[in-house]
């Protein structure tokens, strides 16, 4: 599996420029060590990668929000992105609809607001070591951190086209790859449905 310097130098591959030995050292190393934890952590939040997904059964804490909802539970460490909060998936579905103005949960200030008692189920994207990455997105990425940095790093507008078509490619890639994996979701009878049996 492919370390931070390992991604970076991927991405001066890309970017036809000699490698670096050390976050820090040269304009591109200057670059990846201000920039490479803010362009991962987009990535990550992106799209639900497998391999940063996460579980937790969240502990309701002591205190209660001051209005709407009864219970709030603190994200766990790493937390980027929630896929599933209790029995209920954010996204768009025709049984998502309701009368009342309540959502079913709200995400303020590292903390999850609900009515859902505790334990509260959270599936997550997280923030994961460099080893756990999946080796598509390894080079999704590094084309993310190229076209990021061309400029300052090649001082060329020429190469940023060449350089952003690999990322669309190579994310769309990765993106279909793990949506393949994912098996699909059985949506729902809604009452119409319902209404025909």
């Amino acid at each position: 599996m492919a370390s931070q310097i390992e991604i970076c130098n991927l991405a001066l591959t890309e970017l036809g420029q000699p490698h670096i030995t050390a976050l820090g050292s040269g304009e591109a190393g200057r670059f990846f060590a201000a920039n490479y934890e803010n362009i991962l952590l987009a990535a990550l939040r992106s799209h639900v990668w497998g391999f940063a997904k996460a579980r937790a059964a969240l502990p309701a804490l002591t205190t209660t929000p001051p209005f709407q909802y009864a219970y709030e539970y603190a994200l766990p460490e790493g937390y980027l992105r929630a896929i599933q909060v209790g029995d209920y998936s954010p996204g768009l579905s025709r049984t998502d609809y309701r009368d009342n103005e309540k959502e079913l949960f709200a995400i303020e200030q590292g903390k999850i607001l609900t009515d859902m008692p505790a334990p509260l189920n959270l599936l997550y994207i997280k923030r994961v070591p460099e080893g756990m990455f999946d080796p598509i997105f390894v080079v999704a990425f590094a084309c993310q951190l190229a076209s990021s940095g061309c400029y300052r790093i090649t001082n060329s507008n020429s190469k940023q086209d060449r350089v952003d078509q690999k990322l669309k490619e190579t994310m769309d890639t990765a993106r279909n790859i793990g949506a393949v994996e994912i098996p699909s979701k059985k949506l729902p009878d809604d009452e119409w449905v319902m209404s025909r049996l």
